[in-house]
């Protein structure tokens, strides 16, 4: 029996919310590459949405108001835990599990911060190297401008 496959967390939810590393990322060299995707987890602000093999991902919170309302919900396929909740619910109602756990999302830029950074210099897969640029200038860039001389 082959072992079941996961959700690659990454590339179905990556550019929306912000994918962390199960214990950090300190498990991570011990794995082989293709295994990654079972290190994975959505970090929300009341919990963690992991894989659990297949299209089942499992959620997990230790606030005790949090979790009576993911037991309740309709989506959930199994649930067990009293201090610390897990759910297992099928991938297509993800939606109904992050509105309670409420998920950290990636930072968008509008393509008029985009065009300024490129003007700047700052690529897309980092910045050039002979850009020096400070955070607070990055912050500048990134935020708009009072000043009517530009």
């Amino acid at each position: 029996m082959s072992e079941p496959i996961c959700i690659d967390l990454q590339a179905r939810f990556g550019k929306r919310y912000r994918i962390g590393w199960e214990a950090d990322g300190a498990a991570k060299p011990q794995w082989p590459r293709d295994e990654w995707p079972w290190l994975m987890e959505l970090r929300c602000r009341y919990g963690r949405v992991y894989p659990k093999g297949g299209e089942i991902l499992q959620a997990m919170t230790d606030r005790p108001r949090i979790g009576a309302q993911l037991r309740n919900l309709p989506c959930v396929l199994k649930a067990h835990g009293d201090d610390e909740v897990v759910v297992h619910f099928h991938v297509d109602d993800i939606g109904q599990v992050l509105a309670l756990l409420k998920p950290y999302r990636r930072r968008q830029l509008s393509e008029a911060q985009r065009v300024r950074l490129r003007a700047m210099g700052f690529q897309r897969e980092g910045h050039s190297p002979h850009v020096q640029s400070s955070l607070s200038d990055l912050r500048d860039a990134i935020a708009p401008s009072n000043d009517p001389r530009t």
